[in-house]
C-alpha cells in the first residue's frame, strides 16, 4: 500500500512467524515491491528483544485470529 498508494520507498524488514505466511507472501506480494525487503521468520517478541535497528516506522500486525497476545500490550514491549 506505502509504495502502490502513496509512491513512498523504504527499505522493509518484515517479521513474520509462520512459514507458509513467508511463502504465500513470496509467492503473490514480494516480487512486486521495488523497494528492498528482508524477511525475518521469527517470533515478533523475540526479534524486539534481541534487534539492535533503529526504525523511522514500525507497523505491526501481532493479532493471533482477532486476539492480541497479552505479551503484546505490555509497557516493556511498547
Amino acid at each position: 500500500m506505502l509504495e502502490q498508494n502513496f509512491q513512498q520507498h523504504f527499505e522493509y524488514h518484515a517479521v513474520e512467524i509462520d512459514y507458509k505466511i513467508i511463502h504465500l507472501a513470496n509467492k503473490f506480494v514480494l516480487d512486486e515491491l521495488s523497494s528492498p525487503i528482508q524477511v525475518f521468520e521469527t517470533d515478533a517478541l523475540h526479534y524486539v528483544k534481541l534487534c539492535q535497528e533503529k526504525y523511522d516506522m514500525i507497523i505491526m500486525d501481532v493479532f493471533d485470529n482477532d486476539k492480541v497476545p497479552i505479551q503484546f500490550e505490555t509497557k516493556a514491549f511498547l
